[in-house]
């Protein structure tokens, strides 16, 4: 499999290790998140005080020299063109992120590794489109990823509301 860029959507907790380690392997990385860096994110999160404010993927890019878009995550973005050559990090702690990053794998034909954490335990999927629809498929895996709406960032209360509250996550 050639890739070409790698693209990692949501820059939080498994993101940011992530980056980390990408930026030792390529000079052709995006960073996307739409999320401000707050205090509670220094504990876990590898930020500096004086990014508090600061878009995520602006203040990552920043030290990692790397391109960035300050949003979130949907199909068709304006400023951004997914190629099959592409891999997409899904990084995001919700299912709403998730869905759009596997439909997005599917009409381009790119593929995505999708990494998420728990309070005590961490994951990570390999997808491509031929996956679709079988056991391989997160998705079938994990059915809510279809319908759940809970915890869309776009959603007022977006990830840091009651959802996230209840659900800790924290960086193994």
């Amino acid at each position: 499999m050639k890739i070409d860029r790698h693209i990692v959507v949501g820059n939080g907790g498994v993101g940011i290790r992530l980056i980390q380690e990408l930026n030792k392997l390529s000079n052709n990385i995006l960073l996307i998140d739409g999320d401000t860096v707050e205090l509670k994110n220094l504990d876990r999160q590898f930020f500096d005080e004086g990014d508090i404010g600061k878009n995520k993927a602006e203040a990552l890019a920043e030290k990692y020299e790397c391109k960035f878009i300050p949003e979130y995550y949907i199909r068709g973005m304006p400023d951004l063109t997914v190629e099959p050559t592409d891999l997409l990090w899904c990084c995001v702690d919700n299912h709403t992120g998730r869905r759009e990053i596997l439909e997005t794998c599917d009409e381009v034909g790119c593929s995505c590794i999708i990494g998420a954490n728990e309070y005590t335990d961490a994951e990570a999927y390999f997808y491509e489109p031929a996956s679709k629809d079988t056991e391989n498929d997160p998705r079938v895996l994990y059915p809510a990823i279809n319908t759940d709406m809970a915890d869309n960032p776009l959603r007022p209360e977006g990830c840091t509301g009651a959802i996230a509250q209840l659900n800790p996550q924290l960086g193994l």
